[in-house]
């Protein structure tokens, strides 16, 4: 029996409904993001990630998107962008990677949302869904790897 639990596979994600796979993926990336607040003067692209987790979190209770159809693709942009400033910070592989689990839970949202257009592009949810989960879970100080295991098991 392992010491920790494992991560929902992408096998048990396509288990899910497709809202359910990204909302695992934002609970991910909010539990990641506090990182964030570890970098000095990281304000400004702190603010883009919380942006791109809100907007996937208005979409997982049915907000629409297409009001701004472009808004996930430049909310992903953002948290890209995030990532790489995070990265350039001494020590900020955990920051750049909590960013990086913001970035997939909004890519999984768009995907979802052509999915609607596009049936076949199903995988692609749960391939950003577990892309923010493992991101999330290596950002973590290896001390709380485990609880942060534990808890993203528990969100499935």
């Amino acid at each position: 029996m392992p010491d920790q639990p494992s991560l929902p596979t992408e096998d048990d994600l396509k288990k899910l409904p497709l809202l359910a796979i990204v909302a695992y993926a934002v609970r991910c990336a909010r539990r990641a993001q506090p990182i964030l607040d570890t970098i000095p003067n990281f304000a400004t692209h702190g603010a883009a990630v919380e942006r791109a987790i809100s907007l996937a979190e208005r979409f997982c209770v049915g907000t629409d998107l297409n009001d701004a159809p472009d808004a996930a693709e430049r909310a992903a942009d953002a948290a890209g962008r995030a990532a790489a400033i995070a990265h350039s910070f001494a020590g900020g592989s955990a920051a750049a990677l909590a960013a990086g689990a913001a970035q997939a839970a909004v890519q999984a949202a768009a995907a979802v949302e052509d999915f609607w257009v596009q049936p076949d592009s199903a995988d692609r949810v749960v391939r950003a869904a577990t892309y923010a989960a493992g991101r999330a879970g290596r950002a973590v100080a290896a001390d709380r790897a485990a609880a942060v295991s534990a808890a993203a098991r528990a969100d499935y």
